[in-house]
């Protein structure tokens, strides 16, 4: 049985590659920065 709460958090992640990627980039950078 898969859990509903990781169908629908994977639903939203594959909704929205790009922007999940652009803010995994921006806090990377961020660390980097400070």
């Amino acid at each position: 049985m898969i859990d509903p709460g990781l169908l629908a958090a994977d639903r939203s992640r594959v909704g929205r590659p790009l922007s999940f990627v652009k803010e995994k980039a921006r806090i990377h950078d961020q660390n980097i920065a400070g």
